[in-house]
């Protein structure tokens, strides 16, 4: 799903850019990056996440399925030989199966009605032992229950549907935070288990 003209303008003030970096950051400290290379980040708006794990020398890939958003993210990151932008569905990612070894997700699967089906492409493409940073609001049963038939253009979900559906697929939980209530926004490290 696009985001609105007003989301866009949100999602890009430099606090909201820089929250989102200091999330990344301080999930990446949850992970052992002695092996990590390639990273996937899905759902990369203007880039800024993705150009602050480039310049810690990954090898990063951020699409998003707005072409507005990725022609900002190559006019303000830029593109060189360890950063990419591409305009694409997390929903059908162009990639073949254990391309990376990390991926990334912030603020995102609330945007996306078939977040399972994202979420089941991130993974698809993740190496086997690879780390999913996940960030995102998830919001309580009676909220899902109450509100989810209703709308078509966004994601509703508690984090146990998250956690169900990655575990599901092949996923263990290895950090997990969370702030606030009603609508809890969550801080995940999933490990995609190796067969």
């Amino acid at each position: 799903m696009k985001m609105s003209k007003l989301e866009k303008r949100f999602m890009r003030t430099k606090a909201h850019m820089r929250k989102n970096v200091e999330l990344i950051s301080d999930l990446l400290t949850k992970v052992d990056l002695s092996d990590i290379r390639t990273v996937l980040e899905a759902g990369c708006g203007v880039g800024m996440a993705s150009a602050h794990l480039a310049k810690h020398g990954l090898n990063v890939t951020g699409v998003d399925l707005d072409e507005e958003q990725i022609m900002m993210a190559k006019k303000f990151q830029g593109e060189s030989g360890n950063l990419r932008f591409m305009v694409n569905d997390i929903t059908a990612l162009p990639f073949e199966d254990g391309k990376f070894d990390m991926a990334l997700s912030v603020g995102v699967m609330h945007h996306i009605p078939t977040w399972d089906k994202a979420l089941s492409e991130v993974v698809r493409v993740l190496k086997p032992g690879g780390n999913f940073l996940f960030g995102d609001l998830a919001y309580s049963r009676i909220t899902v229950r109450l509100f989810g038939g209703l709308t078509k253009n966004y994601g509703i979900y508690t984090i146990n549907d998250i956690i169900d559906h990655l575990e599901g697929i092949g996923c263990s939980v290895a950090f997990r935070e969370k702030k606030g209530r009603m609508f809890g926004f969550h801080k995940i490290v999933f490990r995609k288990n190796v067969i």
